[in-house]
């Protein structure tokens, strides 16, 4: 009896402990219910909040998407655009000044020379020999013409014996001098300072004054000439700006025109305009294709100016521009002046920090509302 008293109380004992864990894990269950609720609100708010986002966005993105530029005013600076040769004042033909064996050649291709410097010289042993005899005989007829003086003086003799003599010493002086000429000429001389660019004849073959000797270029005083049509005659003057672009070279060169031309060529009705450069540049040629753009038009400041894309008109040929205002297209006409590299001075109808549509503008009407792409 005492032992299954022991047991009974043994099973309620096992009883009672199973009861109390089952109600804390029941509330563990509550717990965590209550957590997913909170986080299952949160989520289906963060859901709305979404779905309202992708609604906005949605809107926007039915409408037309454009790009905008911003009007600034500025400088704006107009070219005439033509093409010239460079040349320089210094590059002649040196031809001899006298016919001639060549005796030598005292120069080479390429060498530096001074003014003055002798270039090469002609066969003169001719002329020399010549010059001996006159100068001998003109001895004699000093000689003859002193005598015939001095009994001139003193009233002694012929009349016509001294006037000979006197014309005989004259002839060969003139003779003289004549000669001498010739032998200097024989000799060619550099006319300016210089470079030799080419020599044409060769040592001991026959050279006259048809035939040039060589080439002589000084490139310190160089300059450019071109041809502009008449249509600019007033815009063109002395001193007004040019930029000389040498493609060959990647070079531009900054100048000024220093001559304006005062004849019209009847044939193409262009004038002449030439501009001196600085010769820092060592690879300046005479004939060198050039680029010449001389400033024709220019505005300071004030100019309001737009890409030329950007212009449409209307089917009477007037001209407007697409502008964006708070998401709304306006049309707005303008009057256009100049144009220049892809840009179009505008002279009447924008104003200083006016939106343009830029891409989308032809494609987008008058009052069509529309957004600006990121």
């Amino acid at each position: 009896m005492k032992r299954i008293t022991i047991i009974l109380i043994g099973l309620f004992v096992m009883a009672c402990g199973s009861n109390e864990q089952g109600d804390a894990h029941l509330q563990e269950l509550r717990l965590e219910k209550d957590s997913l609720l909170k986080v299952k609100a949160e989520i289906e708010n963060r859901i709305k909040a979404i779905n309202q986002e992708i609604g906005d966005e949605a809107a926007v993105s039915s409408l037309m998407q454009v790009t905008t530029k911003e009007v600034n005013k500025g400088d704006f600076n107009h070219y005439l655009e033509v093409y010239g040769n460079i040349e320089s004042a210094q590059n002649v033909l040196i031809y001899p000044e006298s016919a001639g064996v060549i005796t030598s050649i005292d120069v080479e291709e390429g060498q530096s020379v001074t003014q003055g410097q002798i270039l090469g010289t002609m066969d003169a042993e001719v002329l020399k020999s010549n010059l001996k005899e006159v100068e001998t005989n003109l001895e004699l007829a000093t000689t003859i013409y002193e005598k015939q003086k001095r009994l001139h003086d003193k009233e002694i003799g012929s009349e016509v014996a001294y006037l000979e003599a006197k014309n005989r010493k004259e002839s060969l002086e003139s003779t003289r001098a004549t000669i001498q000429a010739q032998i200097k000429m024989s000799v060619i001389r550099a006319p300016f300072s210089g470079i030799v660019d080419e020599i044409f004849p060769k040592e001991g073959e026959m050279g006259n004054m048809g035939m040039p000797f060589l080439r002589l270029v000084n490139l310190d005083n160089i300059y450019v000439k071109a041809d502009v049509s008449e249509e600019y005659l007033r815009s063109i003057k002395v001193g007004t700006e040019a930029i000389v672009e040498i493609t060959n070279l990647d070079t531009s060169i900054v100048a000024k025109v220093n001559q304006v031309g005062q004849f019209i060529n009847p044939n193409n009705r262009t004038f002449k305009v030439r501009i001196e450069l600085n010769n820092g540049i060592v690879q300046l040629k005479p004939n060198l294709l050039t680029k010449i753009r001389i400033k024709d038009f220019e505005v300071k400041d004030e100019a309001i100016t737009i890409p030329s894309r950007m212009l449409q008109q209307t089917p009477d040929g007037n001209d407007y521009v697409m502008l964006y205002k708070n998401g709304v297209v306006e049309k707005r006409m303008v009057k256009t002046g100049v144009s220049y590299q892809a840009m179009t001075l505008i002279t009447e109808g924008l104003n200083d920090g006016d939106i343009l549509i830029d891409k989308g503008a032809r494609s987008v009407n008058d009052g069509q509302n529309v957004a600006v792409a990121s």
